[in-house]
């Protein structure tokens, strides 16, 4: 009776637990909404990849991670690296291995050993004249040593994602170590065009490099993009592109990196393995179908995520100071006919080094996709009554600093919580110390007294006996044991018949 009692005592507190306890657990299934696919690539072996810069919200993807040999949108992440790592205003020496180690006949503007000029003039010929000694020479300038320079490219193409890419050199020539893809492509590309200089080299139609110390005369570089500059022709002229690389070598076949424009939408697209003129036509067909189906919708619930439902709704806060903010400006990218609402988000804590106030991102999604993120901060203004603790600080301590991502999971608890939970604890334990002097009373041990004393009945004593296979013996007033030493001796005998 008394463990049976126990029992009940013990699921009546967890049942009490359960029930006083306000957790909220949903299971978030990606939705299966709609995203537009209404455009396709003729050609088996070209491949290509579309994403918004912005949020990199993946809007097209034919054969995306298919490795291929990129000719010279290898020159992309060459600029990158040498905006990043380099200034402008450094002069750059072309060294023998520049002139000497660059395949003969390819892209050039005739640069001599020892010519000097600064790294901007270099970075304008290496994306608009797609100059190979140039790129050796940058490469040997940034990185102090040509190899050094390689496993920058390496390292910095690997922490953007890239994971089917190795570079071997910084200009594209042909190397069976150099290889990559369009989706790897498209991330490098992202990056760079983050970067005002960078936009600035591949977005400018021609520039003129004044004498050096090896030339005389003015250098005239042209863009040799067709969507952005008519270097031959103008029949590919793209109203929206904001600039871009080309890239050509025979097992390559044409590559292009192209950005545009248009309606709050920036887009990167990439062209890999193309036959002639079709990484142009393409591109424009990619980009129109875009442009046209997508949109840039703005995160619209920036004021109140984190108002009445958190803390401050609780009494912990002061009313009207929520302990998170999201900054506005933050985008989404869905689909035409899709509303904002039809978005699902998840808190992912992300606490920067270089900026304390950030709490992490607000990740929007849509149809099983990234569309969008905003950022959110410590707020400034929520007060804690009692402690007198700003608002970021409550915040820190409910967030965490080393929450994971949960896509897939939304916990939610409100301060509430804690008290109720106490509440049912308090309970438990009163419960258990009843239970320990209801043991130990008078009246619990008379009635143990009485049923140990009570005589057992012949209908029991011959179940017991029958059980154990005979009559019970007695040994010096205690029960002997039934030797079960012959039964496994029969078994075993059972066992070898």
């Amino acid at each position: 009776m008394k463990k049976l009692f126990f029992k009940r005592v013990i699921a009546f507190a967890a049942a009490l637990v359960m029930a006083v306890t306000p957790i909220n657990y949903v299971k978030a299934a990606p939705s299966e909404g709609y995203w537009p696919s209404g455009i396709s690539i003729a050609d088996s072996e070209e491949t290509a990849f579309v994403l918004e810069e912005e949020t990199g919200t993946v809007l097209y993807d034919c054969r995306g991670d298919e490795k291929h040999y990129p000719a010279s949108i290898t020159k992309v992440l060459t600029a990158l690296i040498a905006v990043e790592r380099g200034n402008l205003n450094d002069i750059v020496t072309y060294s023998k291995d520049a002139i000497y180690k660059v395949e003969a006949g390819s892209s050039s503007i005739g640069r001599d050993v020892g010519e000097q000029m600064t790294l901007e003039q270099c970075l304008y010929a290496l994306m608009l004249e797609s100059c190979n000694n140039t790129a050796y020479a940058i490469a040997e300038h940034i990185g102090g040593t040509f190899d050094n320079f390689i496993n920058m490219m390496n390292e910095k193409a690997a922490s953007l994602g890239c994971v089917n890419s190795h570079f071997a050199n910084p200009h594209g020539l042909p190397d069976e170590n150099h290889y990559t893809t369009a989706h790897d492509m498209a991330l490098i590309a992202r990056e760079a065009f983050k970067h005002e200089e960078f936009r600035r080299f591949c977005g400018t139609g021609k520039y003129t490099i004044p004498p050096t110390n090896k030339h005389s005369e003015n250098t005239y570089l042209r863009n040799h993009h067709g969507m952005l500059y008519p270097y031959r022709t103008s029949d590919y002229l793209y109203e929206y592109c904001k600039g871009g690389k080309t890239g050509y070598t025979q097992v390559a076949k044409n590559t292009l990196v192209t950005f545009a424009e248009k309606d709050g939408l920036t887009l990167v697209c990439v062209i890999m393995h193309a036959g002639a003129s079709q990484h142009y036509k393409d591109t424009t067909a990619l980009f129109n179908y875009c442009f046209d189906n997508f949109a840039a919708t703005p995160i619209t619930d920036t004021e109140d995520v984190f108002g009445n439902e958190g803390l401050s709704s609780k009494g912990v806060l002061a009313a009207g100071s929520p302990p998170l903010e999201v900054e506005a400006g933050g985008i989404c990218v869905l689909p035409k006919n899709v509303s904002f609402s039809e978005t699902e988000r998840t808190l992912v804590v992300t606490p920067s080094v270089s900026d304390p106030d950030q709490a992490g991102l607000l990740k929007y999604t849509y149809a099983g996709r990234d569309v969008g993120y905003a950022t959110v901060k410590y707020s400034s203004e929520g007060v804690l009554n009692q402690q007198g603790l700003p608002g970021g600080e409550i915040a820190k301590t409910v967030l965490g600093n080393g929450m994971e991502e949960k896509p897939d999971e939304v916990i939610k608890i409100d301060p509430l919580t804690i008290v109720l939970v106490v509440v049912a604890a308090v309970g438990v334990v009163v419960l258990i110390t009843l239970l320990i002097i209801r043991a130990r009373s008078p009246v619990s041990q008379r009635k143990r007294k009485t049923h140990y004393s009570g005589k057992r009945s012949d209908s029991g004593y011959k179940e017991i006996r029958n059980r154990i296979g005979g009559p019970a013996e007695r040994v010096k007033g205690r029960r002997k044991s039934h030797d079960l030493t012959s039964t496994n001796i029969h078994s075993d005998n059972y066992i070898k018949k």
